[in-house]
């Protein structure tokens, strides 16, 4: 078991949450028994590479695992593995971390950003990264296809025109980070938003389908995209790295 104890298998993305004093619903030293806990965060990718893992170990390896299903942030994974609740963590990503976890300032360079966080996550935590898995993701502010034939909206900057009248919800972790957070954002673009919504980054994507919203920030590589016909906005100022 020592062998999975404080992994991380990571990807490269930009996105994180604050754990309070509280304990994790179902958790609790599962991995006393020799089952290897693999923890996910509530995204699409998240979850499904963490059952790819779980079976790779349980076929390749002949380990029991068991899955810690929807945790809100990386942060809140962080904070399980600290507290020994899990031994994996599916997905982590090397741009919420660095803001988030390690209280340092953004890194745009993907092979920079990797190189820190493999070297002070061992340094700090005793924790190994893996490679990357071979795909980015990042966050992306996209509107319904409607929304965007009504106000000519393909660039993030065409925002601007129309953000006056328009609430947003974003994940509730970016509103604070420091770097690349809501307040740099603000900066970086030129323009604030009627009224910003933080909330979990699962339940954006049913916001601004349902009109809820006018735009919102999620992860551009999340399958509800697809689903619900969204159109990602590019990021034309290069704001997220």
């Amino acid at each position: 078991m020592k062998t999975f104890r404080k992994l991380l298998l990571t990807l490269l993305l930009i996105p994180v949450l604050l754990l309070g004093g509280c304990g994790f619903p179902g958790l609790g030293g599962s991995g006393n028994d020799g089952t290897v806990r693999i923890a996910s965060q509530t995204s699409t990718e998240s979850q499904i590479m963490a059952n790819i893992i779980a079976e790779l170990i349980n076929h390749e390896l002949g380990y029991k695992t068991t899955l810690v299903n929807n945790l809100g942030s990386g942060t809140v994974v962080h904070q399980a593995m600290i507290r020994n609740d899990a031994d994996i963590s599916a997905t982590r990503y090397t741009g919420t971390d660095i803001t988030g976890t390690l209280g340092m300032n953004p890194v745009k360079s993907p092979s920079k950003a990797m190189t820190i966080v493999k070297r002070e996550f061992k340094k700090r935590y005793d924790q190994t990264w893996y490679p990357s898995y071979g795909f980015s993701d990042t966050y992306a502010f996209m509107v319904t296809q409607e929304e965007a034939k009504k106000d000519n909206l393909n660039n993030i900057s065409d925002l601007k025109k129309v953000a006056s009248q328009y609430n947003a919800g974003v994940d509730s972790s970016w509103m604070n980070r420091k770097g690349d957070g809501y307040s740099d954002f603000t900066k970086a673009y030129g323009f604030d938003f009627k009224r910003v919504y933080p909330m979990q980054i699962g339940l954006v994507y049913d916001a601004v389908e349902a009109n809820r919203m006018q735009t919102v920030l999620g992860y551009s590589t999340d399958g509800r995209i697809r689903s619900y016909n969204l159109k990602i906005l590019k990021d034309d100022k290069k704001f997220f790295p």
